[in-house]
């Protein structure tokens, strides 16, 4: 994930109360926030069900200050929503593209904060991935459960389009993209992924 190594049987609290922070403070290395961000407040909340699972919300102040809280928040802007097998395949270089999106520095842009700020509704992915069972997560955007869309792709598809080396009409022309739902809802989530 970000180019870091994730070592496979890491603990889901160390995951977030860690590693994430690490991750953000190297991806603020990289490449600072602009001044644009002041005044901006962006919290995603993670749900990990299982066992061994957990509630984390990850709080990013005016682009440049994270805090990470346990047990989550109210009203996250972006609710990710997956079992904690499909969390560590996430993490790991099984699937790509799902937690990676959101340390990319081209998403962290005032037109993309304004943007989500007017998305509401429920996405739901799931992944085929060679060999295994689908992997299926849910995205929940300001508390919304509707509008509601399902987006089925194949792993390797959906990291190349998240990494802009294949687009979204073109994987849908030739049949690598299948939704269920609403389009208008997919098209507005496209506009804010990419």
């Amino acid at each position: 994930m970000n180019g870091m190594r994730v070592e496979p049987n890491v603990s889901v609290k160390k995951f977030f109360e860690e590693i994430i922070p690490s991750i953000f403070k190297e991806t603020l290395s990289n490449t600072p926030p602009s001044e644009e961000f002041k005044g901006t407040e962006f919290r995603i909340q993670f749900q990990i069900t299982g066992e061994n699972g957990g509630v984390y919300a990850v709080v990013v102040k005016d682009g440049k200050e994270m805090e990470v809280i346990p047990g989550g928040i109210s009203n996250p802007m972006i609710e990710i929503i997956l079992s904690e097998s499909n969390w560590r395949r996430a993490i790991s270089s099984e699937v790509e593209g799902i937690l990676d999106m959101f340390f990319d520095p081209k998403i962290r842009t005032r037109e993309k904060y304004t943007s989500l700020l007017g998305i509401k509704g429920k996405f739901h992915l799931e992944l085929s991935v060679e060999n295994r069972e689908p992997f299926n997560a849910t995205l929940r955007f300001n508390s919304g459960d509707s509008p509601e869309v399902k987006l089925m792709m194949n792993a390797k598809d959906y990291a190349d389009m998240v990494k802009k080396e294949l687009e979204p009409a073109k994987a849908f022309m030739e049949g690598r993209l299948r939704f269920q739902g609403d389009i208008g809802f997919l098209m507005k989530l496209q506009a804010f992924m990419r």
